[in-house]
């Protein structure tokens, strides 16, 4: 009864993304449960950093360590922009 229960528990989705972080983490070496090495890891872009949100990743800025999500924002001093920007919400419009 366990068996099946356990064989039938691989399709559901939250059982295959544990399965991929333990295996992405740890490794058998003579039947003893160790951590990879850092350079046994996947590539930080196939890396689950949480098995809440598959695509957060590890970021690291001087001393600031997170899990989530980087952005890139621009901003433009000139009074009067040449084009509409996305962001610019002075003008009484939004873009989407």
């Amino acid at each position: 009864m366990l068996h099946r229960l356990l064989r039938g528990s691989r399709d559901i989705p939250a059982v295959q993304i544990l399965r991929r972080i333990w295996v992405q983490n740890y490794v058998w070496v003579e039947e003893q449960l160790h951590w990879r090495s850092n350079d046994n890891l996947p590539l930080g872009k196939q890396f689950i950093n949480s098995p809440y949100d598959q695509q957060a990743r590890y970021g690291k800025k001087r001393e600031t360590r997170w899990t989530g999500y980087k952005i890139h924002v621009t901003e433009t001093c000139e009074e009067e922009p040449s084009v509409d920007h996305p962001c610019d919400h002075n003008r009484g419009h939004h873009h989407r």
